[in-house]
């Protein structure tokens, strides 16, 4: 049968093992214990825990999964995405982006005083299968409010030509159909 004294030494060494899984460092138990950092090693070791089970090891792998979270969170209050999204949108070239792209879109609704309410993911949705042939010229795509109205949102967003939006923007404010004189005049938008 075992003493109290045995007893106690296992409840405690039971409880520096717990602390170091948990991922306090050696030093840490140690002066808690007061005991020194090479006693507490010992007795994890003899426990058959090896020193990449616990300790600093363990608190950085921590750190390093909070760190991911807080990012992941970071990224999805800023951009209503996935870190992994994110990465694939901003790319190599981050001014060519379609990252950039979406954020000179918001920053431009913005300073029109249009309400933006698209996220990344929905900016992108929309967008995708045209995106590289966005642009102002004839032929090239822009993204339209209906009736440009109301905020960019995924309800009220489509993905058009450019002179099928000035031609939606002359029948509009002028009423009429000027798809013929844009035709006839071959108007490039620049």
């Amino acid at each position: 049968m075992a003493s109290i004294k045995e007893l106690a030494r296992q409840t405690r060494d039971l409880e520096m093992i717990d602390l170091f899984l948990y991922g306090f460092c050696l030093t840490e138990i140690g002066a808690f214990y007061s005991l020194n950092r090479e006693r507490v090693r010992q007795v994890v070791k003899e426990n058959g825990i090896s020193r990449l089970d616990g300790g600093r090891p363990l608190m950085k792998i921590k750190n390093k999964h909070r760190e991911i979270k807080a990012k992941e969170k970071r990224t999805y209050a800023q951009f209503g995405c996935s870190v992994a999204l994110y990465l694939e949108l901003k790319g190599d070239n981050y001014r060519r982006s379609p990252l950039w792209k979406f954020i000179q879109q918001r920053k431009n609704a913005r300073k029109r005083n249009i309400k933006w309410d698209l996220t990344l993911t929905e900016w992108w949705a929309v967008w995708e299968g045209k995106f590289h042939k966005r642009g102002r010229n004839k032929g090239q795509f822009v993204m339209s409010r209906y009736g440009d109205k109301g905020a960019y949102s995924i309800n009220n967003v489509e993905i058009v030509t450019c002179t099928e939006n000035i031609i939606e923007r002359y029948k509009r404010e002028f009423g009429g159909d000027y798809s013929e004189t844009l035709n006839n005049r071959n108007v490039t938008m620049k």
